[in-house]
């Protein structure tokens, strides 16, 4: 394991590239678990290539404001930037060290919101949908 600890709060991300073994736990903070509330958390795993699989753990944890938002010229879509090759609004790339290309984008839209976004056409594609 690496050693480190993390608090993750509002539109923070953690990646961590497990690589040679990396021990991962997470719980809800204390006033959480004592007064409730809502809480949404999405963990995507990504196979590392065969070369890389033994490389050295790491983390690295991003706060809301590390990563590029962008805004439709409609302004009815928010788009948070954490990982793009092809422009989304303008903004090329987000902060995570990812140790192959992906693109994640986490996206807000307000009623009557499109999107329409380019990605390598090698790459799939999922969309996770959590509210509407």
């Amino acid at each position: 394991s690496t050693g480190k600890h993390g608090r993750l709060v509002d539109g923070s991300v953690q990646f961590m590239t497990a690589g040679g073994g990396i021990v991962h736990g997470g719980a809800p903070c204390p006033d959480m678990i004592q007064h409730g509330g809502p809480l949404h958390g999405y963990q995507t795993w990504l196979a590392l290539p065969t070369s890389e699989r033994m490389t050295t753990a790491r983390t690295f944890d991003f706060h809301a404001s590390d990563t590029p938002v962008v805004t439709s010229p409609d302004g009815l879509v928010r788009a948070r930037v954490l990982a793009a090759q092809h422009p989304v609004y303008g903004a090329t790339c987000g902060a995570l060290p990812t140790r192959q290309p992906i693109t994640m984008i986490h996206f807000t839209l307000q009623p009557g919101g499109r999107v329409s976004q380019a990605v390598p056409a090698a790459h799939s594609v999922m969309v996770h949908v959590s509210v509407g």
